[in-house]
């Protein structure tokens, strides 16, 4: 993905101080416009609430809001996407599945009150209900099918950089000669079509309400795993296209 672009002039500098440690929110502070001394004020009570939270230190990280985002149903959202990394006969694979989940916040956006977390928080609890992308993403009030499709491209490009750091350390335990696990993968969409990636998380979570969504979801979930891994190391089926492939990439 190309860099993102400096804020213009009409977008404030707005930056976000998060504890490493912590999650969901908790410990997050931002600046507007911010002074030295705020800052250092910041990153303070960054370490203070990881102490507080996690009984702990922690450093904070710090980084700049991202304003220019695409928007679904005129709320700021992002996509969980799924991220898979197999060893099959000694060959490593990546894939990033083209379904996922769309996490959105409360209420509609803003570029302003950047402390309220019912406009600038995306969660699974603030979304609504169980929606997934990309079905449920492109309309004419959420996100442009061609932003959509830059993105997708995007988020497979990030993808393969990730492959390229996992890849080499890619290994099974040692009783076992095969193996895969699942992460999630969280992206910003922006109104060109660039991502920014939020994070690749071990612990994935599969929160969802109702039982058709559920049923739906692990048929295809499963489908998608088989045909990357099961299918490919017991019935001897030539595996999808994937990201990136140790016999293929060096």
């Amino acid at each position: 993905p190309a860099p993102a672009p400096a804020p213009s002039s009409a977008e404030p500098l707005v930056l976000i101080f998060r504890p490493a440690e912590c999650g969901s929110g908790l410990g997050i502070s931002t600046l507007r416009n911010p002074t030295p001394a705020a800052m250092i004020q910041a990153l303070e009570y960054g370490r203070a609430e990881a102490v507080k939270l996690k009984h702990r230190p922690s450093p904070v990280l710090v980084s700049r809001y991202v304003g220019d985002l695409a928007l679904w149903r005129g709320r700021k959202f992002h996509l969980r996407a799924y991220y898979m990394a197999c060893v099959v006969r000694g060959v490593v694979r990546t894939y990033l599945w083209e379904r996922g989940d769309i996490l959105a916040a409360a209420k509609p956006f803003v570029l302003d009150e950047f402390d309220n977390k019912d406009i600038h928080d995306t969660h699974f609890d603030s979304t609504g209900g169980d929606f997934a992308f990309p079905r449920d993403l492109l309309g004419p009030d959420s996100v442009d099918p061609d932003v959509y499709a830059k993105g997708w491209v995007n988020m497979q490009a990030a993808m393969r950089h990730v492959s390229e750091i996992l890849a080499p350390n890619a290994k099974c335990f040692e009783e076992s000669a095969h193996g895969f696990e699942v992460f999630g993968v969280d992206f910003l969409l922006r109104l060109n079509g660039e991502v920014v990636l939020l994070e690749v998380n071990d612990k994935v979570g599969y929160t969802m309400l109702t039982e058709a969504f559920k049923t739906d979801f692990a048929r295809d979930y499963f489908d998608w795993i088989d045909a990357c891994v099961f299918s490919p190391l017991f019935l001897n089926t030539t595996p999808p296209p994937a990201l990136f492939d140790s016999s293929r990439d060096k």
